[in-house]
């Protein structure tokens, strides 16, 4: 599969979530209006849960776009997310 060119050509694509896709988000430049990196999500906290419902209602009320979770904001390192914290988030998806 060809290299994704911006953030909009991933959102257009057939497999908008595919590892090439991941690769080229993790490696984006910068947040914009269609890429928010989150270090983590707190799924103990109603605050952590409200933040990712107002983020993501963000992106379904533009564009689109990309939550990255588990990529430090500041240097982009790659921290990935807690193995507990998978299930939570694909429950909350399938509601």
């Amino acid at each position: 599969m060809e290299t994704p060119k911006s953030v909009q050509d991933c959102l257009l694509r057939d497999a908008p979530l595919s590892r090439d896709i991941a690769e080229f988000l993790v490696n984006y430049r910068e947040e914009d209006s269609c890429v928010d990196y989150k270090l983590e999500i707190d799924p103990t906290s109603e605050r952590g849960w409200l933040e990712l419902t107002k983020d993501v209602c963000a992106f379904a009320n533009t564009l689109g776009g990309y939550l990255v979770i588990g990529v430090s904001n500041s240097d982009k390192s790659l921290v990935g997310m807690p193995p507990d914290l998978v299930p939570l988030l694909e429950d909350a998806i399938n509601q």
